[in-house]
């Protein structure tokens, strides 16, 4: 079913608000949430960290990043293009190519921003105290790159698969979050790459067009 434009104006006021929303909280936690949060969590939060770093252990086996990021991103790809071969349509491979393209490019463009950003992790500047944590020399947080994986292949599912929207992105923020208690990343390390995900994800879903799959269930 092909949206009506009243539908698409509405979709694009609410990524608009979102992007924005994001974008803000972003600025916010950089300037006023990322230091104390970091202090606190090092601080009183241990069995917390324990935890997260456990989470974290977890989930990077779960997604091969040992032996390598890109993986499930080439791997979705792949399997978009033997849809693409067999059915000589895009109808089933465009979700693949939607998918993958959207995960590799999140976590290409985060690796990027890191290099421009060269922000320090939480542990390094908590250790230092230097007076500046954005702009030093081997700096790598900002943003994170386990987010922009976690964001780069839900987000897409939660765009695909709308019913269960919540379910996905409650898992991307979860597995995010995790690298904040691990004291690895700040707040606004994976707020950011959650940023960039979105508008690949919005703006990839155009260009493939992408329909949902399960419409959500009208409320009564």
């Amino acid at each position: 079913m092909t949206p009506t434009p009243k539908a698409k104006t509405l979709e694009t006021k609410q990524l608009v608000w979102t992007g924005v929303s994001l974008l803000l909280a972003v600025i916010a936690s950089i300037a006023l949430v990322d230091r104390p949060l970091a202090f606190l969590i090092q601080n009183q939060l241990g069995a917390v960290t324990q935890i997260a770093g456990g989470v974290t252990i977890g989930l990077e086996w779960i997604f091969a990043f040992d032996l390598s990021k890109y993986l499930y991103a080439f791997v979705l790809l792949l399997i978009g293009v033997a849809f693409h071969a067999v059915q000589r349509s895009m109808l089933r491979a465009r979700f693949f190519y939607f998918i993958g393209t959207t995960l590799l490019l999140s976590r290409v463009i985060s690796g990027t921003l890191k290099n421009v950003f060269e922000r320090v992790r939480p542990l390094e500047w908590i250790k230092s105290r230097a007076p500046a944590d954005f702009f030093v020399d081997g700096g790598s947080s900002f943003p994170s790159g386990h987010a922009a994986f976690y964001f780069g292949l839900f987000v897409p599912l939660a765009l695909i698969y709308p019913r269960y929207k919540w379910l996905f992105l409650a898992f991307a923020c979860l597995a995010a979050l995790a690298r904040v208690f691990d004291v690895d990343h700040y707040l606004s390390d994976i707020l950011a790459s959650a940023f960039v995900a979105l508008l690949l994800a919005f703006g990839l879903a155009k260009a493939f067009r992408i329909e949902p799959i399960a419409k959500p269930t009208p409320s009564l």
